[in-house]
């Protein structure tokens, strides 16, 4: 149930940033409350009607294929074996990122290193019968 709920979430957070691309896109026309006046501090506008609308859609096909059988033993297979996982504490989260930072750092300076050792080469070898 919190694969739909985080997957609803993010539908509703993508609705509501269309909402705002349609006003700017659509014109005058779509922004005109049609009931007259704003309804909770909602603007009644085409354009909030339509995301909501298209919310409750996306709300129910989102239940549709979440219930499928296929997708529901997925997800339950899923959650089973993540309870069998074993996840490092944080001391070991820390170390094991302290060694990633190190070594990406290390592999940098090498790099940077060869790459600036590397080009003078090339650039002796280059352009030294450039200046005869």
């Amino acid at each position: 149930m919190a694969a739909y709920w985080i997957l609803l979430f993010i539908v509703m957070a993508g609705f509501y940033k269309f909402r705002f691309w349609l006003d700017g896109t659509l014109g005058d026309w779509s922004r005109k409350n049609l009931l007259g006046q704003d309804f909770l501090g909602i603007p009644t506008s085409f354009n909030v009607f339509l995301c909501i609308a298209l919310t409750l859609l996306s709300a129910y096909l989102l239940f549709l294929f979440l219930n499928k059988p296929k997708v529901a033993d997925l997800l339950i297979e899923t959650e089973a074996e993540l309870k069998k996982c074993t996840w490092p504490t944080l001391k070991e989260t820390w170390d094991a990122s302290v060694v990633v930072v190190i070594t990406v750092v290390v592999i940098g300076l090498f790099l940077a290193g060869s790459d600036m050792v590397l080009s003078r080469i090339f650039n002796l070898i280059l352009y030294s019968g450039l200046n005869k």
